[in-house]
């Protein structure tokens, strides 16, 4: 009887829920600002370093980033939407992200703990090999091994990953090359279940691998001890390129012409060979120079070529205001671009007409298209005229994502300010519709990694900024008195900030870190 009961009990409790609709997912937020709402777009702040961006070669509508800490983003737009694809990528982020040139469901990223790392001092359990074979619906490490940037310093090259495209099964191609930080070269010959190191390079950092596009056989490593061929029929190995004037930084191949081959040589410019790499020369005309040591420095990392024009080229630096510079003649002549006038409107709020240009993937059908990385407050561009002008292609993706590091309630329920890493605070007065950008002092940075609003009048702000170190490099207390519009520095409280609040019952307290006021933060 007393079973009977508690059956029917259940079958009406689940009657009951049954009814009821529930919330299963957790939604994406972009920051969005008004102009981006009046545009008809999702938004997103464009934060963080965008480290590697492709197309899928056999569908371009298909595109993936991976960003250094905020992983894997994919659009299916051909790049101007992006939305979060994290499910089984363990790590923090990620340096390198190519796509099966067969298979557009099978994806291979460079999987990194942080950018700027310094070799010997990393966790590098979740570093390495990540693969998905279902869209990005999932991912999985196939290969653990060490991923770091150029000397740790957080300077991307080019791609890690390179395919044999004549070794596909009907189902994925079977023979992929990955390089790697100091632990040398790989191979798979099963579609990426297993790999093995091949060819003596460990020790060498390997920035940049590309293929022969007319012999399979054949591979280029740009490495820190200068551009390397490897034949893997006999896994011989030999330098080229002696002189170049500085090691390649990443490599471009012609795909109709393979003895054609660039080279981005850092301060030097850009290098081009025509003999398969054995001697090279400038290709700098219309390109500006700088000094190693000058304050806006020009330094070449990143050269690619169109897949269906080779003489449509790309080159950018790793820093300044629009880096980047196309040419349309094979690199006689370069140009410097421009920004559509809609990115000044539509683009992230602070700082969308500087940014650092970042590696470029031309588009695999089209040589007038391409995306570019636009670190800084862009995330991403999109030229469709061969790089004379770029415009705004970031919609959704949200770099600060990994930097919020606490969030302040009004009385009002609709307002709130989020504090965040890199960026600075981020206040919105609409339930998280709209954003607006909230000036701060700069210490070092305009990041905040702690803050509080007294939630009454919402007037007064606490907050720390600062980078993220010890001894100078801690953060200072900043307190604003009329809701963000001025703020004091308060040089004399120095920390590493993790915690800001104000008493529940007394606005007047204001606890940060090991300090208190009595004050609003005025002493």
């Amino acid at each position: 009887m007393r079973k009977t009961s508690i059956v029917r009990t259940l079958i009406s409790l689940a009657v009951l829920f049954s009814g009821m609709v529930w919330s299963q997912e957790w939604k994406q937020l972009p920051m969005r600002t008004k102009a981006q709402k009046a545009a008809g777009l999702m938004g997103g702040d464009g934060a963080q370093q965008v480290m590697d961006i492709a197309y899928a070669p056999s569908n371009p509508k298909i595109a993936y980033l991976v960003a250094d800490t905020c992983q894997v983003w994919k659009s299916i737009d051909s790049g101007f939407s992006w939305k979060l694809c994290n499910k089984g990528f363990n790590t923090e982020g990620g340096f390198s992200i190519v796509i099966d040139p067969n298979n557009e469901k099978i994806v291979f990223a460079a999987g990194c703990i942080g950018r700027g790392l310094r070799h010997g001092t990393e966790n590098t359990a979740l570093s390495g090999i990540y693969r998905t074979t279902n869209d990005g619906q999932s991912w999985r490490m196939v290969k653990q091994v060490l991923f770091l940037g150029r000397n740790s310093d957080g300077k991307h090259q080019g791609k890690y990953f390179a395919f044999d495209k004549s070794s596909f099964d009907g189902k994925r191609t079977k023979i992929i090359y990955a390089g790697t930080y100091e632990e040398g070269f790989y191979k798979t010959t099963d579609g990426g279940d297993n790999w093995t190191e091949t060819g003596g390079f460990k020790g060498k950092q390997i920035y940049d691998v590309k293929i022969n596009p007319k012999d399979k056989r054949i591979l280029y490593l740009a490495t820190s001890e200068g551009l390397f061929i490897y034949n893997d029929i006999n896994q011989e190995k030999s330098r080229i390129g002696d002189n170049l004037p500085s090691f390649p930084r990443t490599i471009a191949i012609n795909s109709v012409n393979p003895e054609i081959i660039y080279a981005a040589a850092g301060f030097q410019g850009i290098y081009w060979s025509q003999d398969g790499g054995k001697s090279f020369k400038e290709r700098n005309k219309g390109l500006p120079l700088s000094e190693e040591k000058a304050a806006m420095r020009k330094e070449y990392i990143y050269v690619s070529l169109s897949p269906v024009n080779p003489d449509y080229i790309y080159a950018s630096c790793g820093s300044d205001s629009i880096g980047t510079f196309y040419s349309h003649n094979g690199g006689a002549e370069w140009g410097v671009p421009g920004l559509d006038p809609e990115l000044l409107t539509i683009g992230a709020e602070r700082g969308a007409t500087r940014f650092f240009a970042g590696q470029i993937d031309p588009h695999p059908l089209d040589a007038n298209k391409a995306l570019m990385l636009a670190n800084g407050t862009a995330g991403v561009m999109k030229t469709d005229d061969g790089g004379k002008i770029w415009n705004y292609s970031s919609d959704g993706y949200t770099g600060t994502r990994t930097g919020y590091k606490g969030i302040a309630f009004y009385n009002d329920p609709q307002k709130m300010m989020f504090f965040v890493l890199d960026h600075g605070p981020y206040c919105t007065v609409d339930g998280g519709d709209t954003f607006q950008w909230v000036s701060v002092p700069r210490r070092s940075t305009h990041s905040t990694p702690a803050g509080a609003v007294e939630p009454a009048e919402g007037k007064t702000i606490a907050a720390a900024v600062g980078a993220w170190g010890r001894g100078d490099f801690r953060q200072a207390l900043i307190v604003s008195e009329d809701g963000g519009q001025t703020w004091e520095m308060k040089n004399d409280v120095v920390d590493l900030f993790f915690f800001i609040a104000f008493h529940p019952q007394n606005p007047n307290v204001i606890y940060a870190q090991g300090y208190r006021s009595d004050d609003k933060g005025r002493t």
